[in-house]
């Protein structure tokens, strides 16, 4: 199967189930999609990320061998989409391996008015998973969200600063429900 040309060609949701489709059939092939996420070439790696992303809801076990590399590319990669993509499978995976330089870059984007607010949000997300592993964020990360200009924000940045106070502040601990979503 051409990766590249199907991916760079007009990707559709029927398209993107097609190829999650043949991976699930063959698990080989995940093997020769995967390296187009780390291509210089914007759309290719984006799109890639895109479709990573979905078979994530269906098959996640392929990618849980690859998530400390995904974590340390979405560090390096400089491609929004690309970024995003990552985030969501970041989030929506069983990962903990949270190091201090990753969990800095989150809260630098979250707090980046300036950042994409799916990326702001993912961030946040995240780094509410990182307080259930080490507790000693909690206070640092609710601090953060309720000092905040709320006004230099997006009202999609303020709700989800919201829920997760909600969710920080709660006194029993939940587990905050899976935004198996990709954008």
């Amino acid at each position: 199967m051409n990766w590249e040309e199907l991916i760079l060609n007009q990707l559709s949701q029927e398209m993107v189930t097609h190829m999650i489709t043949e991976i699930e059939k063959k698990p080989a092939l995940f093997d020769d999609l995967y390296p187009n996420l780390f291509s210089e070439n914007e759309r290719l790696a984006w799109r890639t990320g895109y479709v990573l992303c979905h078979l994530q809801r269906n098959n996640g076990a392929l990618l849980d061998s690859k998530l400390d590399e995904l974590a340390q590319h979405v560090l390096k990669t400089t491609f929004h989409g690309v970024r995003r993509s990552l985030l969501s499978i970041i989030h929506n995976s069983s990962y903990q391996d949270f190091n201090v330089d990753f969990i800095n870059q989150l809260f630098d984007w979250m707090l980046s008015p300036k950042q994409d607010v799916s990326i702001q949000v993912y961030s946040m997300y995240i780094l509410l998973k990182v307080t259930a592993i080490y507790p000693d964020f909690k206070e640092e990360l609710i601090a953060l969200l309720e000092n905040v200009e709320a006004h230099n924000y997006t009202k999609g940045f303020n709700a989800a600063r919201m829920k997760t106070l909600v969710q920080l502040t709660k006194k029993k601990t939940t587990r905050m429900r899976s935004t198996k979503k990709c954008v």
